[in-house]
């Protein structure tokens, strides 16, 4: 069986996906940009320095993952910028957009 890839996995949702796969006894691959305390205590495998909207970092995890089967991704990163309703940026919205359905910027 492959390992369980999540992004964005040093906080919040990806930290419970990553803390729960652990339990289960899979093989976790915690992806982010900086790892976090609650995520180093897990003990699983920690790929910091991914942006998922950089070409270049996201290059360096394949190679760095080259020849591991990947069974499951969670790809939880994403972001979150609010305005009110009267003042929508839709540059704004179309970016979000962008980088939350195909982490792309």
């Amino acid at each position: 069986m492959g390992c369980a890839v999540i992004t964005r996995a040093n906080r919040g949702i990806g930290l419970e996906f990553c803390r729960q796969l652990a339990a289960r006894g899979g093989s976790v691959v915690a992806v982010c940009r900086k790892s976090s305390l609650a995520l180093d205590a897990l003990g699983v495998r920690v790929e910091s320095g991914v942006d998922v909207t950089d070409d270049t970092t996201l290059a360096a995890l394949v190679q760095r993952l080259a020849g591991e089967p990947v069974a499951l991704l969670v790809n939880n990163a994403g972001i979150g910028e609010f305005s009110r309703l009267e003042r929508i940026d839709f540059d704004s919205v179309r970016r979000q957009f962008e980088v939350n359905a195909t982490s792309d910027d």
